[in-house]
């Protein structure tokens, strides 16, 4: 029985759902503490435009890709696993496209080792000191301009090229995978909102609900507003 047409289904629904609990976290932080909605609040997602989902707070945005890895594959353990079965190197390309300005987010259920760690690490000491300039800091900063070298010979990135990028990226690592989220989702990313609301029993909906406006967005024919 082949299923790997199941499979990549369920991988765009990870991404779905993924996205989803992003769009409930930006309703979360607008709501007061007695449920009611911040006026001024102005979070929005952006499904399949430019990456695979953006998030956007005022004049502050957010590209996300979302990579699903299955646990068979093993970690993100070298710099070309990565840039480019990561998604970052992409990421690299959308932020230089979209001039710089923004911060960039891999969110993958896939876990981290070795250069792929120290990535993860020198991106968290980069968005605190953006001029950090110790020996791992540098080896890793050069390492990735190589790579993304490697991977498109078409383009020259520099050294401070590199820092810039790492500075504005996240590494969101081992999150839960597809044969897990959806019976995790409700719980841990609707009832938040819920209890805000003052229907904590209401989780479920208020997860479903969210879903399927997200759902509909990521597909290719789907309404853009």
């Amino acid at each position: 029985p082949d299923d790997a047409g199941a499979q990549t289904a369920d991988r765009y629904e990870w991404q779905a759902m993924v996205a989803t609990a992003d769009a409930l976290s930006l309703y979360f932080k607008s709501l007061g503490d007695d449920g009611a909605l911040n006026p001024t609040a102005d979070g929005s997602l952006v499904c399949e435009h430019h990456e695979d989902w953006a998030l956007i707070e005022g004049t502050a945005s957010e590209i996300v890709s979302g990579k699903h890895r299955e646990s068979s594959r093993g970690p993100f353990s070298t710099y070309r696993q990565l840039l480019d079965e990561g998604g970052v190197a992409h990421l690299y390309q959308r932020w230089v496209a979209l001039g710089r300005g923004q911060s960039c987010r891999l969110a993958t259920s896939g876990g981290l080792g070795n250069d792929g760690a120290r990535v993860s690490s020198v991106c968290a000491r980069l968005r605190q000191d953006p001029t950090e300039n110790d020996s791992d800091v540098l080896e890793v900063i050069a390492s990735v301009a190589r790579v993304l070298m490697e991977l498109d010979t078409t383009t020259t990135v520099t050294d401070d090229d590199a820092r810039s990028f790492l500075a504005a990226l996240s590494i969101q690592d081992g999150l839960p995978r597809r044969d897990h989220l959806p019976d995790m989702a409700g719980r841990s990313y609707g009832l938040p909102v819920a209890e805000r609301l003052g229907h904590p029993d209401a989780a479920e909906a208020v997860w479903q609900a969210v879903l399927s406006l997200v759902r509909a967005r990521m597909r290719a024919a789907g309404p853009a507003l």
